[in-house]
């Protein structure tokens, strides 16, 4: 995973503990539109337990979470996960990754487990690596993928978005709401360029 599992999460251990709450709702909501469309496309899901679950996320930011409210948003998210078997097309695997990185940061806020908060970075390129091979029809077995994958424009704007995001969020003991909005504009993929969307 090269950025993703050496610079980004030795950027994250740095962050305040709200600064990670913050990074972990950011990646989260960014994420959230894919499971939209699968719901829309599928028509299963529910998208307001994963809002519901982005807004406890949101308010940890600014206070502490109630165990018991995040238990209750994790359990439902849980509930609204597809299952593998259950989706035929890459918007189920985009989908799956918005609720697990959503369910890593909800442990995360539960345990205090830093392991979660790396979960929600895999989570996160997982769906851009899958979004890039969909898009591009990459073979699996070609000896270059890694590379092309690395190199795509799409991967390329997501580990940008993460260097600024964490740039932004270094050295500030709370994130304000500015920032949080700030750091959510704009779409992490163009959903529109999947072959079969």
């Amino acid at each position: 995973m090269g950025y993703f599992d050496v610079e980004a999460v030795a950027a994250v251990n740095r962050l305040s503990a709200l600064g990670k709450a913050g990074f972990a709702y950011a990646v989260c909501a960014r994420m959230q539109p894919h499971y939209g469309a699968y719901a829309e496309a599928e028509g299963w899901g529910d998208p307001t337990a994963l809002q519901a679950a982005l807004t406890t996320l949101h308010g940890a930011v600014f206070a502490p979470a109630a165990a018991q409210e995040v238990q209750r948003v994790t359990d439902a998210v849980e509930a609204a996960t597809p299952d593998s078997d259950d989706f035929g097309s890459v918007l189920g695997a985009l989908a799956q990754d918005a609720c697990c990185a959503l369910l890593s940061a909800l442990n995360w806020l539960l345990h205090a487990d830093e392991q979660r908060l790396v979960e929600v970075l895999t989570f996160a390129h997982n769906t851009v690596d899958l979004y890039v091979q969909e898009v591009l029809a990459l073979e699996p077995n070609d000896p270059t993928l890694e590379q092309k994958i690395a190199e795509a424009p799409a991967m390329r704007r997501e580990i940008k978005w993460h260097q600024t995001a964490l740039a932004f969020l270094q050295g500030i003991p709370r994130p304000t709401e500015s920032l949080l909005q700030e750091l959510i504009q704009g779409n992490m993929l163009e959903l529109e360029q999947l072959p079969a969307y």
